[in-house]
This record gives structure tokens, C-alpha cells and sequence, in this order.
């Protein structure tokens, strides 16, 4: 899912509130995007139900999706990481390939560019 290729960004967007997230004040949100070369082929139920599937996971672990987006940038830049920012990444993976499945369920082919963006 996240092979450093460029694609559209889907202008569907989740916000989700720092409620939850540990660490996050009450007024902080969260922008989940669903981005990649083939993301333009979901319809846009399709993406939100990606978005959503990213969403739980990073409610159900009591994450602050940033955290993990930073996380995961370090160890794509080979960067050495503590234990909580391993299970962070952790959490993006298994965010992402929640998001990827909603996304892709009932395509005939999984061999896309679909993968989900933060911020």
C-alpha cells in the first residue's frame, strides 16, 4: 500500500476530534485523507468507508494519528525508533490495511496504490 508512488488525493475528508486520543486537547482534530495513484477509482462511499475503518482503529487504540504518521516517517527515513514509536507504527499498519480493505472490498484486483494520509 505505501510505496512512495504520487497520486490524486480524494477530497473526502474525516475529522475526528482529539477526544480520546490521549494527549490531545478537547479542540485538536484529526484529517484522515485516502490518497494514492488508483485512489480516484473509489467511490466516494468507498473512501468513506476507509476513512472510517482508519478512524476506529485509531480510536479503538487510543492513538493520536499524527503520533503514528510521525512514527512512520522515521522508519521510512531508517531512522532509529523507541518501543512506543514501534507500536505505533504498528497501529498506522494495521489503520492502513483496514482502510485499504474498506476501500478495495469487492475489486476484482488489490494490486493498487491506496493508502491513507493524515494531518
Amino acid at each position: 500500500m505505501r510505496d512512495g508512488m504520487s497520486g490524486g488525493l480524494i477530497e473526502q475528508r474525516s475529522f475526528i476530534s482529539g477526544s480520546g486520543y490521549e494527549g490531545l486537547g478537547d479542540n485538536m482534530q484529526r484529517t484522515i485523507d485516502i490518497e494514492g495513484e488508483h485512489a480516484s477509482l473509489a467511490s466516494p462511499e468507498e473512501i468513506a468507508a476507509g476513512i472510517r475503518a482508519a478512524a476506529e482503529v485509531f480510536t479503538r487504540n487510543g492513538v493520536d494519528p499524527l503520533e503514528c504518521a510521525a512514527a512512520i516517517g522515521k522508519l521510512e527515513r531508517d531512522e532509529l525508533l523507541d518501543r512506543e514509536e514501534a507500536l505505533l507504527c504498528v497501529i498506522w499498519d494495521e489503520a492502513e490495511d483496514a482502510a485499504f480493505r474498506a476501500v478495495t472490498l469487492g475489486w476484482l484486483s488489490r494490486a493498487v496504490d491506496i493508502r491513507i494520509k493524515v494531518s
